[in-house]
């Protein structure tokens, strides 16, 4: 017996465990948490090695999500719907939260973070992942739809910065009418069917007085008469006004941004990445486009971490994703790969980092940040949203239609 005894504790100590009067905990080594992130291999890497650097007690296996924003969905879906522990912490759009939270998949972390952390942020940013009073993730990357105009023309024709949609057409007819260029129209954007679009259809049904689309018992609170509204305006600076290139419908993120650096664009919605790209050197408009707020409110985009519900590791994975949002992991994101940050020391002047100064003029666009997806369905309801606004800007259908369409389908995916 006791050579059986004794054969037994050899058995358990070759597989990591301790006998004292029974089967305990693990034997003490580092916890390995697994984390599916972004594409930016690199960057994701050097921070990982910072992060074991500062915890040698945690280790993080990193697994890199596809190119693709829904390829990354489906990814992390497939995992959660397991309900395995398979994965601990995990990259997440602005816009899926609401998914998560409402299926029960990730966890709350306030009881694991740091006092102020939460401060720290700019509040819209973080509201992307904050429900009844919870906060689901940390936001490390930020974004929002902007509207970029032309400094030189709108000086050389003492107009001010447009504050609603009105003042975009009457300053583009002032500026066109004024130039006589026939290549040069006055308001374009990402017209291709995607979520671009969707995010230029809300902006436009928002600065129209338009409420969010579900609200927080995921009630139906559209109002489609705005909705036809917004896509009577879209429609009109296409076909009546004249100030949208006719085949806007058909522009990806290159040709809106070709067009705009061509000169040929004089109001423009884009994401924050946009400003770069306009005041580069291949850019026959660099230094004279310039960045403002969209009419009322932005569409909120960025990425942020949450941990699953489902980690056998929730503490180390939290503290893996405050370190992956704090500022020095933001600085070198800014530095290395230009993720906006979402820090609010970022954009103060005083602590404003030598060369990124422009971060200043995009605290007005980020302050007015509006949450796209407060439902689980917002995915679906998108698709509606991009279906029916892709059909009104290629002339398929009229205002009228689409937004009888898109009440339809809207419903079809709630009820």
């Amino acid at each position: 017996m006791k050579k059986l005894l004794a054969a037994l504790l050899v058995l358990l100590t070759a597989f990591g465990f301790v006998y004292a009067g029974g089967l305990q905990e693990e034997s003490d080594g580092p916890v390995t948490i697994t984390y599916y992130g972004r594409p930016d291999t690199d960057l994701e890497k050097e921070i990982i090695a910072a992060f074991e650097a500062e915890n040698p007690d945690i280790k993080v296996n990193y697994v890199e999500l596809p190119s693709s924003s829904n390829d990354r969905l489906k990814t992390i879906q497939t995992v959660l719907q397991t309900g395995g522990s398979e994965m601990d912490v995990f990259a997440g759009d602005a816009c899926w939260p609401a998914i998560f939270i409402s299926a029960g998949w990730v966890t709350p972390l306030d009881e694991y973070l740091d006092e102020g952390v939460k401060e720290s942020f700019i509040d819209t940013m973080l509201s992307a992942y904050t429900f009844n009073g919870k906060t689901y993730g940390l936001p490390f990357m930020a974004d929002v739809t902007a509207l970029y105009y032309r400094q030189d023309l709108l000086e050389k024709y003492g107009l001010s910065v447009p504050e609603n949609y009105d003042e975009i057409l009457e300053y583009s007819k002032t500026i066109m009418e004024g130039e006589q260029n026939e290549d040069l129209y006055g308001f374009g954007y990402i017209g291709i069917q995607n979520e671009t679009l969707a995010c230029c259809f809300l902006t436009t049904y928002w600065a129209l007085g338009g409420r969010d689309m579900v609200n927080e018992n995921g009630e139906l609170t559209l109002d489609y008469d705005i909705a036809e509204e917004a896509f009577e305006l879209l429609a009109s600076y296409i076909f009546e006004e004249n100030i949208t290139p006719s085949a806007i419908g058909t522009f990806d993120t290159n040709a809106l941004r070709n067009t705009v650096m061509a000169g040929n664009i004089i109001f423009d919605t884009d994401w924050l990445s946009g400003y770069a790209v306009y005041n580069g050197d291949a850019s026959s408009v660099k230094g004279n486009m310039k960045i403002a707020a969209m009419p009322v409110n932005g569409a909120l985009g960025g990425w942020g971490l949450m941990v699953s519900e489902f980690s056998e590791h929730k503490e180390e994975a939290a503290k893996f994703a405050q370190f992956r949002a704090n500022y020095e992991s933001q600085k070198k994101a800014l530095t290395d790969v230009s993720q906006v940050p979402t820090l609010k020391v970022f954009y103060e002047e005083e602590t404003a980092l030598d060369g990124y100064e422009y971060l200043l003029d995009f605290l007005a666009p980020l302050s007015v940040a509006r949450p796209r997806g407060l439902t689980p369905f917002y995915s679906a309801i998108s698709s509606r949203i991009q279906i029916e606004t892709s059909a009104v800007v290629c002339g398929m259908k009229s205002p009228s239609e689409a937004a009888e369409s898109l009440k339809a389908g809207i419903e079809a995916v709630l009820y």
